[in-house]
């Protein structure tokens, strides 16, 4: 097709022609004539080619975020003169991008490394062969493979949540809080330092060679609800609240590996109050969270949004296989979210995870809007979701499942 200069071009040679037409100058007719012989030349240039086959090829179709997506392209054939091979591909939330690529080669296929930084839908490809003159004044493309979608879930960092079912790791005195030793007898796991020595089964640990202590029938975490800040306006960037959202992924995935019921609520609820999803398989929480998106402008202050849970009491008592109430937001806000009434374990157990950037200053410890109405809010600041986990593991270990200390 031609472009934008060669539209100039071909406007300034029927230009020339009316103007040597009126005056009667053969001079002005010679620049129009040779304009229009380098437009001709342009258009055979940039003739249609069948002699080039690109094949595309990409590693996986999913991938987590922060990843470089691997890919393959191999091309048969010549390139015709002044033409070159180019890779477009587009980036959840992004303009699209195309990649000049230098010519095919007949010894070995062309491996590229595409970023994905976002969650999202990642568009790579199509491969494209470009002709264009040296002028600038035609140019063509030619589709020689299609483009392959690539789904960018959040990054899953493995959680073990064999403490937060086994019971607070503290008693309040120095010692692992173990079940009693009356308890029924049903299976057997492997020492961890702290663990109370009544409880070592030396016959088997005799037997395997390591030490192996008795596990009770104890109560098992079924219930895991997490509460996820949508609010733009409580995260210092973007990049954060990708962060926020790679560590609620990690939370909600081991919940769903060691058959806990995950739940997530959104914040801040919307008119029906905030929103609940539960999930049943890792592929469920991922598919789920690589649609969420930040809130821009949120409708209603903390006050406002409390509200939706006035019509309904949150329960003073949460039952015992419920996990804490951990909700994950940013630094941005100083007040911390509000939590309306129907989130479970509002009065009773909240950990609170807060997203803000390494050089934010202190943490606030116990802040009005998380902490009304309820028993407990333990609340940590983290850098990135890694730092969060790690943060989530250590207060676990502090309250307990039954949100004591």
């Amino acid at each position: 097709m031609i472009t934008r200069t060669g539209l100039c071009a071909l406007a300034v040679c029927a230009l020339l022609t009316v103007l040597s037409v009126v005056f009667a100058s053969p001079a002005l007719a010679v620049p129009a004539v040779a304009g229009l012989l380098a437009l001709g030349a342009a258009c055979a240039v940039t003739r249609p080619t069948t002699g080039t086959r690109a094949a595309l090829q990409v590693a996986t179709p999913s991938l987590p975020r922060g990843r470089n997506v691997r890919v393959e392209i191999r091309a048969d054939g010549r390139l015709p003169r002044c033409a070159h091979l180019r890779l477009c591909h587009r980036g959840p939330h992004e303009a699209p991008v195309s990649l000049p690529l230098p010519g095919p080669s007949d010894a070995s296929p062309l491996r590229l490394s595409v970023p994905a930084p976002r969650r999202g839908l990642l568009r790579i490809g199509p491969v494209v062969l470009r002709q264009e003159d040296p002028l600038g004044l035609f140019r063509r493309d030619t589709e020689l493979a299609p483009a392959h979608r690539v789904e960018v879930h959040p990054a899953v960092t493995a959680l073990s949540l064999r403490d937060l079912a086994r019971g607070p790791a503290d008693s309040g005195g120095g010692h692992r809080a173990a079940p009693s030793l009356d308890a029924d007898f049903f299976t057997l796991r492997a020492y961890d330092p702290g663990d109370d020595p009544r409880h070592i089964h030396w016959l088997s640990s005799a037997r395997s060679g390591q030490l192996l202590v008795r596990r009770s029938a104890e109560p098992v975490v079924t219930r895991f609800p997490v509460a996820l800040d949508l609010d733009a306006s409580a995260y210092a960037g973007p990049a954060l609240f990708e962060e926020a959202v790679d560590l609620t992924a990690s939370l909600l995935v081991a919940a769903v590996r060691n058959g806990a019921a995950a739940r997530l609520w959104t914040l801040p609820p919307g008119d029906t109050g905030p929103g609940c999803t539960e999930f049943t398989g890792v592929a469920q929480v991922l598919t789920e969270l690589t649609r969420v998106q930040a809130r821009s402008g949120a409708d209603g202050g903390p006050g406002e949004r409390d509200t939706a849970g006035r019509g309904r009491r949150a329960p003073h008592r949460v039952p015992s296989d419920q996990a804490p109430l951990t909700v994950v937001t940013g630094g941005a806000r100083p007040e911390g979210p509000s939590l309306p009434g129907q989130l479970p374990g509002r009065r009773s157990r909240v950990v609170v995870l807060r997203l803000a950037p390494a050089d934010s200053g202190p943490s606030y410890e116990r802040p009005a809007a998380v902490g009304a109405g309820s028993g407990r809010a333990t609340v940590r600041t983290a850098a990135d979701a890694l730092h969060g986990l790690a943060l989530w593991s250590a207060a676990i270990r502090r309250t307990g499942p039954g949100g004591g200390r």
